[in-house]
């Protein structure tokens, strides 16, 4: 599952009279979120000694990845 934004910004004018000089800015921001998760199960069988036993692992991970 991802969630991303993003957002960006420019601007662009004249800073005297004469129209000589520009000034032009740019601005951007992206956030990005990626979310993953598994799971494992495993089984071991029984034995005549041993009751059969299930193991189940979940592992699950975010991260963040911001540009500003």
């Amino acid at each position: 599952m991802n969630n991303v934004h993003y957002l960006s910004a420019n601007y662009l004018t004249n800073i005297d009279k004469k129209k000589e000089w520009e000034l032009k800015a740019n601005a951007n921001y992206t956030n990005n979120s990626v979310e993953r998760e598994d799971n494992v199960e495993t089984v071991y069988a029984g034995t005549a000694n041993q009751a059969e036993s299930t193991i189940t692992t979940t592992t699950k991970e975010i991260i963040f990845i911001q540009i500003k």
